[in-house]
């Protein structure tokens, strides 16, 4: 092989992926998972390492939607009035709650003499909250997020993805 000339090399990467993939299932489709294979390794730039490689299987989908997305793929329901995609997004993983809508006090008391103490409580708590939420955005949390925490992110124009596992 003459990896000199970009085309004959992925042209004999390409032969050599389509005999590698000789199964009953894919032999229809021999060409189309040929130059995907081909495409999805030669975008590991000389690098060896295969599990940079992920491979995401959707049921109930034709083999022919099959396709290399260069990046991270996250496939999950977003909230409600939160953007649908984010260019050049920056992501950090936090595991920290986001669900102070309740006070949570243990083996403690908080006395007070009037309904307007606890709203000026419950306000603290949300105005803690708010703090919290603009310390970090374009986030994925991996815990709970409730409803005021998530109005504060769609009011910044950043999406949130409830419960997320990895």
């Amino acid at each position: 092989m003459d990896s000199s000339n970009l085309e004959q090399f992925k042209s004999d990467l390409t032969n050599i992926a389509c005999i590698t993939l000789s199964s009953k299932i894919l032999e229809k489709r021999k060409d189309h998972f040929s130059k995907l294979c081909v495409d999805v390794v030669l975008n590991l730039h000389n690098k060896t390492d295969l599990q940079d490689i992920q491979i995401i299987k959707h049921l109930r989908n034709n083999l022919n939607d099959s396709y290399f997305e260069e990046g991270f793929l996250l496939e999950k329901c977003v909230g409600l009035n939160m953007p649908k995609r984010i260019e050049n997004a920056r992501i950090l993983i936090v595991n920290t709650p986001m669900d102070t809508n309740k006070i949570k006090v243990s083996d403690s008391f908080v006395r007070v003499d009037s309904v307007a103490k606890v709203t000026e409580l419950e306000l603290a708590e949300k105005e803690k909250m708010k703090d919290k939420i603009e310390k970090f955005f374009n986030i994925i949390v991996i815990q709970i997020i409730y409803d005021y925490p998530i109005q504060l992110y769609a009011e910044k124009g950043v999406m949130t993805i409830k419960t997320c596992r990895f």
